[in-house]
């Protein structure tokens, strides 16, 4: 099924994923990080920069949704982590956005 996202939806997801799991969710969560991972050349022409503060910046007059196709197993992992953060009060402007995205479609 496939997912309209923006620069900041890509750069927020993998936010949502704990840092260690069963040895079949972080195969899951990696290929969803590899699917929506930003290349060299969308890197240039995005003008994509890294701030000391760790912040990222880019060119938003240049900036297009992207979709992204991902299986039941991976949606369903996304889908798990947002609602936990929902439930847990831990959703903040950006992963809510990915909530209304994966969740409210």
């Amino acid at each position: 099924m496939g997912y309209k996202l923006n620069v900041s939806n890509r750069i927020r997801l993998p936010d949502i994923f704990p840092p260690e799991g069963s040895l079949e969710l972080l195969s899951a969560v990696k290929s969803i990080i590899a699917k929506t991972t930003f290349n060299k050349k969308e890197q240039d022409i995005l003008g994509m920069m890294q701030a000391e503060n760790g912040s990222i910046t880019w060119d938003k007059e240049v900036e297009k949704e992207l979709e992204f196709d991902f299986d039941e197993k991976e949606i369903e992992i996304i889908v798990v982590f947002l609602k936990g953060l929902r439930f847990s009060g831990k959703l903040d402007f950006a992963t809510s956005e990915l909530y209304n995205i994966f969740v409210r479609q």
